[in-house]
């Protein structure tokens, strides 16, 4: 028997909650930005991800989308109950559920902290001339994969676009890289006009620098402990 709703009714975490124990694939239509989403589903562990009508497998990308909608409360899903180990399972990824909402937790958290100190979504930014050694974790990925676009200038909303991510985790990740001194605001008139005509100096890739913790302002109680409460609740055996 098939289970159906929408996310207006039941978040995302209630869906993952309902169908931690499950196996089989869970549909959405008109989530955020897409069309259509498959999650090929088993035990709490997303094994395949179809984006509208193209499978993807690179599980890094599959988990900033989990993050991405997360929190959208609009489109309908439908799950379709398979047996373990059936061919309509796709079989590309392994990626833990409850461990992409926490991070979700996280982000947001890290939202609320840094806010008022993040940049504006139009602000172009440049890379710096600070020396650079290796990063760690989910900012060296944003780095590998920011650093070509930032050689020539470009803003939050822009690099959302180009890199398919949420604007909100591109300006917290910009926030760091600024608070390392690795990138800068362009601030001269030139410099703007440079970009935007695609003049910019490129650099020779570098790697990024060792990452130390923004200090964020006084944390309000976190959704990560809420979250980890609500996470607990669901994986207890029915």
């Amino acid at each position: 028997m098939a289970v159906f709703g929408n996310l207006t009714e039941f978040p995302l975490l209630e869906v993952f909650g309902m169908l931690e124990r499950r196996c089989g694939v869970l549909r959405f239509t008109r989530v955020g930005r897409f069309a259509n989403l498959e999650f090929h589903l088993n035990n709490a562990q997303l094994q395949g991800l179809v984006v509208d009508g193209k499978v993807m497998r690179d599980g890094l990308m599959a988990k900033n989308l989990l993050v991405e909608i997360a929190n959208i409360r609009d489109g309908k899903f439908e799950f379709q109950r398979v047996p373990v180990g059936s061919d309509v399972l796709l079989n590309d990824l392994a990626i833990s559920i409850n461990e992409v909402l926490l991070r979700r937790a996280t982000l947001d958290d890290e939202w609320n902290n840094y806010r008022e100190n993040l940049p504006d979504g139009e602000t172009r930014f440049m890379l710096s001339s600070q020396e650079l050694v290796w990063l760690d974790g989910d900012l060296q990925f944003f780095w590998n994969q920011a650093e070509p676009l930032l050689e020539y200038g470009i803003s939050a909303k822009d690099l959302a676009v180009r890199l398919s991510l949420e604007v909100k985790m591109v300006q917290v990740n910009l926030y760091k890289l600024r608070v390392l001194g690795v990138i800068r605001p362009a601030r001269r008139m030139q410099e703007v006009s440079d970009i935007r005509a695609g003049n910019f100096p490129g650099r020779e890739s570098r790697p990024a620098p060792v990452y130390i913790p923004p200090v964020a302002p006084q944390a309000k109680p976190t959704l990560v402990s809420r979250l980890l409460g609500a996470l607990r609740f669901f994986g207890k055996p029915a």
